[in-house]
């Protein structure tokens, strides 16, 4: 089971148990000092879309964003400082007909009016809806640069503000760096692949791996440009980028 806090956010707070006994401990222990959501583990594929609600005169027409598949850490959770985020799912066999389906009649029932995000894993034979996040998200960037825009005209565009480009998607990336001096950033900005960087960072932490990180996201027109891209991306920042970030994150394109 994963035992997670009622409120919080990206996984901060959460424990995956595999046993009776564990849980049994858990429920002992000093961690248990108020409300806790218990869910079934759902072995699959990490995933995440968003939706975007398009008014229109007798109510909302719903826009369904391809989904992003996600890394997780040895826990089999997705983590803020660890996630890593590629796409479009294109590959047949994940099933995305039947994915945006069940999105659009989720849309409906919830009566979705603004951007959402949706947490998703699939396990080989159906998808499965673990959160609704009604709000901006981590994803939104990802998903400007895989529209080759900005975020601003990306919010803009989906909530028809303003006309739609017909423009093809990138495949985008999204990798997490350690954290990185100024002149450091500036370089991997000017990048022609680069498509945002930008850090978080703790100055108050004690321990080095609280201390933040950066987060780049990176585009090609092709999975095998962004392939290329992320070779460079390793052969030129050897000293700025972590090896088993890289390799995770080649791991994850030959699932797209």
């Amino acid at each position: 089971v994963i035992i997670k806090d009622t409120t919080g956010l990206s996984s901060y707070g959460t424990d995956v148990l595999e046993n009776y006994p564990a849980v049994y401990d858990w429920l002992k222990s000093k961690k248990f000092t108020s409300d806790r959501i218990i869910e079934e583990y759902i072995q699959g594929i990490h995933a995440g879309t968003e939706i975007y609600a398009i008014p229109k005169k007798n109510g909302f027409k719903y826009k369904i964003q391809p989904p992003l598949i996600f890394s997780v850490n040895k826990y089999g959770i997705t983590s803020p400082k660890q996630s890593i985020k590629t796409g479009p799912l294109k590959k047949t066999g994940y099933k995305i007909n039947s994915l945006n389906k069940m999105l659009k009649n989720l849309a409906k029932k919830a009566n979705l009016k603004s951007f959402t995000q949706i947490d998703l894993i699939f396990d080989k034979k159906k998808w499965y809806v673990i959160e609704i996040n009604p709000r901006l998200s981590g994803m939104s960037q990802t998903y400007a640069a895989m529209e080759n825009t900005t975020i601003y005209d990306y919010m803009a565009e989906c909530t028809s503000l303003k006309q739609k480009r017909k423009t093809e998607k990138n495949f985008v990336l999204n990798i997490k760096l350690p954290l990185l001096e100024e002149n450091e950033i500036k370089k991997i900005a000017q990048l022609p692949y680069t498509k945002l960087i930008h850090q978080i960072k703790n100055n108050q932490a004690k321990q080095l791996r609280e201390r933040g990180y950066c987060e780049l996201i990176i585009t090609g027109r092709t999975k095998k440009e962004l392939k290329n891209n992320l070779n460079h991306l390793r052969i030129n920042f050897p000293s700025q980028t972590e090896e088993v970030f890289l390799e995770k994150a080649e791991e994850l394109l030959t699932k797209i």
